[in-house]
């Protein structure tokens, strides 16, 4: 196992050395399109499940709530998806 966790809202960047294991816990189209110097981490929702946000390094970005992650753009610490709804970097709907 390499430098990657799954823990809550631990900051991950995707090297070339786990990048394998990386792609195992991410959701599934996150994992696809995931490549070195992404940033990735674990958020809790609702009762405590667990989702999942991450940052490209061209600026796009998603959240997975369970099924289809939801993309976007981050803007700072915003990533605002392809449909206008706001989240922040703990995954929390934000109208800021």
């Amino acid at each position: 196992m390499t430098n990657y966790t799954h823990t809550p809202y631990h900051r991950n960047i995707v090297t070339a050395e786990n990048i394998k294991d990386a792609r195992e816990m991410l959701p599934l189209d996150q994992g696809t399109e995931l490549e070195t110097g992404c940033e990735t981490w674990g958020i809790l929702y609702t009762g405590g499940q667990r989702g999942q946000m991450t940052r490209w390094p061209n600026g796009r970005g998603a959240v997975c709530f369970g099924g289809d992650s939801e993309w976007g753009d981050w803007d700072g610490e915003i990533l605002t998806t392809d449909d206008g709804t706001r989240y922040n970097e703990d995954g929390e709907e934000t109208e800021e």
